[in-house]
């Protein structure tokens, strides 16, 4: 997915952040992006006089993610705790409107929620933590087109109170063109077998929510290619939820990141390598 855009407010002029001072040295951009599809690099002129050249595949932080939102927001684990109590609550009210039950949802053993050394996007590794939370399911899902607008509206209400925007990117899985054994697939919203979307929280969190409906499913294809992808018990109606973060920066990296920031603060970076 899209990670949304660089945001960078940090400005030459900005130097402080959280209280921490920052050295901006004065300088030119003579070039804003040199290199190949494996290096990012920018071109400064200080107030000596003295070119710098500033290795993009040094930033501390990744790509669509605003710098200062990292500083201002939650460690890893606290993020995760968070996280998931915005999950719990969202759950709960969910069961109010359509008494609902939940399941943990299975997952590889010994899986990890943190990952860490995220890629940077511009050739290198940064010093935040991607988190990818355990999924919730429920084990049923509302049929009626109606309800299952109202279970977005209740998941963006509840996490709207935990500072998250959307939904975002509200989209349907029609069955893909080229496959002419699936048949003609769904052509309205109504009769969709999956509705996936996501809210968007700060410093690159978010949560994502996958409603899942195989009574419309009536020539077998979504179920088919959902046992094939992850197995039988795939097959199953339910809201999924899960939450997780693109990067967030752990304390103990904390010095470290401002310092290696410091280079950046004021430049207009370069198109991400993945692009």
């Amino acid at each position: 997915m899209d990670k949304h855009g660089l945001r960078w407010r940090l400005g030459l002029a900005a130097g402080v952040l959280l209280g921490i001072a920052l050295l901006v040295p004065l300088a030119v951009v003579v070039s804003s992006t040199i290199g190949h599809s494996l290096a990012r690099s920018t071109v400064v002129v200080l107030a000596d006089g003295t070119r710098q050249k500033i290795h993009w595949r040094d930033y501390p932080s990744t790509a669509g993610i605003d710098p200062q939102d990292v500083l201002q927001g939650p460690t890893p684990e606290e993020g995760l705790a968070r996280g998931q109590a915005m999950v719990a609550e969202i759950k709960a009210a969910l069961d109010r409107e359509f008494s609902l039950e939940w399941r943990t949802a299975p997952e590889s053993p010994g899986r990890n929620p943190f990952l860490p050394s995220v890629n940077n996007e511009f050739g290198g590794t940064s010093l935040l933590t991607a988190i990818s939370g355990p999924r919730a399911e429920s084990t049923t899902v509302p049929e009626d087109w109606n309800d299952k607008m109202l279970v977005i509206r209740i998941i963006a209400d509840v996490s709207k109170k935990y500072g998250y925007a959307g939904p975002e990117g509200v989209g349907f899985d029609p069955v893909a063109e080229g496959e002419p054994e699936a048949g003609p697939g769904p052509t309205t919203p109504e009769e969709q077998v999956m509705i996936n979307g996501e809210v968007r929280g700060p410093a690159g969190q978010w949560l994502a929510f996958t409603l899942r409906d195989f009574s419309k499913d009536q020539d077998g294809y979504h179920a088919a290619r959902a046992i094939e992808a992850s197995g039988p018990d795939a097959a199953r109606s339910c809201i999924e939820l899960r939450y997780g973060a693109d990067g967030l920066l752990p304390e103990n990296h904390r010095e470290e990141y401002i310092r290696r920031l410091e280079p950046f603060l004021g430049l207009v970076p370069p198109p991400p390598v993945w692009r």
